[in-house]
């Protein structure tokens, strides 16, 4: 190699015979290998445009430590993409360096170009005078950080009709950023029901150092929903006739909070997370009655607000441990690992500890991964039970499916002593969760390199599941047995196919057939969120 050739990246084979590097000694950065025994040199690529980062400097390359498939960076149409080549494309032609044989085009991938464009863009390169910019005509400046979109996710809109009025829901991700990276802002917007389920919030996070630090501020609405019916004599047209009478309580809980967090990462792949905060909860407590006739027909129908309580002050402190080995594909994690462990004390108008343990593992064959998760949401000790915190629910699409919130009907609740009582809709909630899912996903739709189906437009792909969770509370223990119909607190399972799809790059989205177990009356049905997998 000559005095003036940059050399970058070192990687070393796994038996250790060979390196890999990033080199320029023609001006035009390409891979090559060196072989440590025989002290040759081997050029792996011949890109015309190079292999390149945003800065010379900039990391350009990386070499995967079981297979040594190597993927690289190069600019090409007016941007940066990402190449990889296998590990038999990487042994390379013989280079000598003291020769001039480097010019001769011997690329062992496709290049960007055709020959004769190739030839005349060497040449312009070769002659490197003209068209050079006289050093004395650049000027320094202290760097300006200024912030640029860096990513749209997560938008949707949506309008839904039923029998108790009109309701619109959706939301947008919005996150900027620096060109080094340095500081992130972003936030978050979002509708589900009415004008009184607005939420959103924003973020800070500088990572100039090793210890990030930053802070969330926000307004959230979370609405939870409970539902009684009695039959009932009313009088219709001067004539006594029996109805049902349903009525609704939605539950909406307003968290506004402000809060300072810290990270310090351990590595590329662990960090400590921590953080201290105040929180405001209020209420608003809405009765929406109906009264319908056994024919069917709506006799009457009102909407009045209830009487809500008074609102909670916290002062909080959270204290994590994560990591995050997994290596995400289309539309979900394909490989590796991912956890989360975390408890968060509070003190002030409620005493209680929130905790939370999630561990997700992807056994990758490919090209099919078959994925586990385990995860537990629970709030402890003295005031872990108060009514006035929002309860947490078991039926979330993206934890079990097959359970949502609006799809369960009263004609599946079976009959207690209490008309108030619906013990399929109320063993999905509680103060405490645990979820298990299992997931065997294939990539229908991809590229060469991943996927069954070479088709890069609507990556996509097909996955069998089984969900299954049991909420409950301190005062009400699960009842650990396998049935269908009970008037217990018994876990929920499901069973299903999905269709899980990246919309443009922007958005995933899931179309999944279901079968719950717990809701005989329901039977298999279909389900649509938006949301990558977990």
């Amino acid at each position: 190699m000559t005095d003036n050739t940059v050399h970058t990246n070192p990687h070393y084979s796994r038996d250790g015979s060979s390196v890999y590097f990033i080199a320029n000694p023609d001006g035009i950065a390409n891979a090559y290998r060196y072989e440590i025994h025989n002290k040759d040199f081997y050029r792996v690529t011949n890109i015309v445009t190079g292999i390149t980062g945003l800065s010379e400097l900039s990391p350009t390359m990386s070499l995967a430590e079981n297979t040594e498939k190597m993927v690289f960076t190069a600019f090409s149409n007016t941007e940066y993409n990402i190449y990889s080549m296998s590990k038999e494309q990487l042994v390379g032609k013989k280079w000598e360096p003291d020769t001039d044989a480097y010019w001769t085009h011997t690329a062992v991938m496709p290049v960007f170009a055709d020959a004769e464009a190739e030839k005349e863009k060497l040449t312009v390169i070769r002659r490197s005078e003209p068209g050079l910019v006289s050093g004395t005509g650049f000027s320094l400046s202290d760097y300006d950080p200024q912030l640029r979109l860096l990513a749209v996710s997560q938008s949707s809109i949506g309008i839904s009709v039923d029998r108790y009025g009109t309701g619109i829901g959706g939301g947008v991700n919005l996150l900027f950023c620096d060109i080094l990276g340095n500081h992130l802002v972003g936030g978050t917007a979002m509708i589900n029901g009415t004008w009184k389920d607005i939420g959103g919030q924003v973020f800070y996070q500088n990572r100039k150092h090793r210890i990030n630090w930053g802070g969330v501020a926000g307004h959230i609405s979370y609405r939870s929903g409970r539902m009684a019916s009695s039959l009932t004599t009313v009088e219709v047209d001067g004539q006594k006739v029996q109805a049902r009478e349903l009525e609704l309580l939605l539950q909406r809980v307003y968290v506004d909070r402000i809060v300072a967090n810290s990270e310090y990462p351990l590595s590329m792949n662990r960090r400590f997370e921590g953080g201290i905060g105040f929180t405001r909860m209020s209420y608003d407590y809405e009765l929406r009655r109906q009264l319908i006739s056994l024919g069917g027909y709506v006799l009457e129908r009102e909407t009045k607000d209830l009487e809500s309580p008074d609102p909670l002050n916290f002062v909080h402190a959270n204290l994590g441990y994560v990591g995050d080995y997994s290596y995400f594909g289309f539309t979900s994690p394909m490989r590796g690992r991912r956890f989360h462990f975390e408890v968060e004390p509070t003190i002030g108008s409620l005493q209680y500890m929130y905790v939370l343990a999630d561990y997700r593992q992807y056994l990758f064959l490919n090209p099919v991964t078959f994925a586990f998760r385990f995860m537990h949401h629970g709030r402890y000790l003295k005031d872990a039970e108060d009514e006035r915190l929002n309860p947490m629910f078991l039926g979330y699409k993206t934890w079990v499916r097959g359970y949502s919130l609006g799809s369960i009907e009263m004609s599946e609740c079976t009959d207690t002593r209490d008309p108030e009582e619906c013990p399929e809709f109320d063993r999905l909630i509680g103060s405490r969760i645990g979820v298990v899912n299992f997931e065997f996903r294939i990539p229908i739709f991809g590229n060469e390199q991943f996927g069954l189906v070479n088709f890069r437009y609507l990556p996509a792909d097909l996955v069998a599941f089984f969900d299954g969770g049991v909420a409950w509370t301190k005062n009400s223990d699960p009842v650990l047995k396998i049935k269908k119909r009970s008037a217990e607190r018994i876990p929920v399972f499901s069973t299903g196919l999905a269709f899980r799809f990246n919309i443009l790059g922007m958005l995933v989205a899931q179309v999944y057939y279901a079968y719950p177990f717990q809701r005989p009356e329901k039977g298999a049905h279909f389900g649509f969120v938006i949301a990558p997998g977990w």
